[in-house]
C-alpha cells in the first residue's frame, strides 16, 4: 500500500475518529475527574509535569503528532494553562479544520498545522520543541521505526517523547482474543491500523533511533472485570455463562469506579511485567549529548 492510499484511507476516517475536548476551560472539580478517568490524557499531562520540573523551565513548547479533531491537544493545554504552548500537526487538512473549530469554540490557545505533504522536518524545523505527544497516531503511519526517527531528529538534547502507541493484541487479554477468534472485531479501527507491532518491537524501535531511558507500559493490564459493558453484547451470542458473569460485573461499572479502575490499571502497568495488551503507553528522551 502506498502513502497516497494510506492517507485517503485515514481522511476517510476521520468522521470516525470522533476524540473532541472533554474538559471545560474553567477545569472545575467535574474536569479534574475526567482528567483522572481518561487515562491517556492523564498520563500526558503528569509526564509534562515531571518534564517541565526536569529541564526548570516556565513554559514548555509541545506538538502533538497527530493531532486529529483537537481533544487531546486542546485538553492538555487546558489543563497546563502558560506552563505549555502547545501545537497540533496532523497530515489531514480535514482534521485540522475541525480541530481549529473546536479550539476556538474552547477559547485554546492552540495553532493547529495541516500537512498534507507529510513534509514534518520541512514543516516543524522553526518550532522549538521541549516534547512531543502523539495519542492513536503509530498504529496509522507507513513505518513506526521512520516515524521515531523523523521525531527523535525535532527534539532537542533532554526533549521527550509521550505517547499512547496501539500495539498487537497480547494473550493475556483472555476475553478479547476469544471473542476475535469467534469472528467478532474487537478493534475499530483494524481496517486502518497498517503498522502493529509488540510492546518489545516498539522499545527497541525507539532505542534504535537514538532514545534513551526508554519506558513502556502496557495500557490496561486488568479490562474484563474491570469494563464488561465492552463485552456483553457478544458474549450473550456465544457463552450463556461468561454473559452471566459480565451481567454481573456490569454493577460495578459507572462514569465512578471507572476512574477507579482506570487510576489503578495505571499503576499496575507501571509495575507489572511488560507483555502486550492492546496499546502501550511510552516515555523516550533525547540524550543529553546532543540531537
Amino acid at each position: 500500500m502506498n502513502s497516497q492510499n494510506i492517507l485517503e484511507r485515514n481522511d476517510a476516517a476521520i468522521e470516525k475518529w470522533n476524540n473532541p475536548p472533554k474538559l471545560s476551560p474553567q477545569m472545575n472539580w467535574v474536569d479534574r475527574l475526567k482528567l483522572w478517568h481518561d487515562t491517556k490524557r492523564f498520563f500526558f499531562v503528569r509526564e509534562l509535569e515531571r518534564l517541565q520540573a526536569d529541564m526548570d523551565k516556565s513554559s514548555l513548547n509541545v506538538l502533538d503528532f497527530g493531532s486529529g479533531h483537537g481533544g487531546v491537544t486542546i485538553d492538555v493545554a487546558t489543563v497546563m494553562g502558560s506552563r505549555i504552548r502547545m501545537h497540533g500537526y496532523d497530515v489531514s487538512p480535514k482534521a485540522v479544520e475541525i480541530a481549529h473549530r473546536a479550539a476556538e469554540c474552547h477559547q485554546a490557545s492552540v495553532s493547529f498545522i495541516a500537512d498534507p505533504s507529510c513534509d514534518m522536518e520541512a514543516v516543524l524545523r522553526e518550532i522549538p520543541l521541549d516534547a512531543i505527544i502523539s495519542c492513536d497516531v503509530f498504529g496509522h503511519v507507513p513505518s513506526v521505526p521512520e516515524t521515531f526517527r523523523t521525531l527523535r531528529k525535532l527534539l532537542p538534547p533532554g526533549g521527550r517523547l509521550i505517547a499512547f502507541s496501539e500495539t498487537v493484541t497480547g494473550q493475556a487479554l483472555t476475553i478479547p482474543t476469544y471473542l476475535a477468534r469467534k469472528g467478532f472485531r474487537m478493534d475499530d479501527s483494524e481496517e486502518e491500523h497498517i503498522s502493529l507491532h509488540s510492546v518489545h518491537e516498539l522499545k527497541e524501535f525507539l532505542e534504535q533511533s537514538g532514545f534513551v531511558k526508554v519506558r513502556l507500559y502496557p495500557y490496561d493490564p486488568i479490562r474484563f472485570p474491570f469494563y464488561p459493558k465492552r463485552y456483553t453484547a457478544k458474549l450473550r451470542q456465544i457463552n450463556k455463562p461468561l454473559y452471566l458473569l459480565a451481567s454481573v460485573l456490569t454493577i460495578f461499572q459507572n462514569r465512578l469506579t471507572e476512574v477507579i479502575f482506570n487510576q489503578i490499571n495505571l499503576w499496575l502497568a507501571k509495575r507489572v511485567k511488560l507483555h502486550d495488551t492492546a496499546g502501550c503507553l511510552l516515555v523516550a528522551e533525547v540524550p543529553q549529548s546532543g540531537r
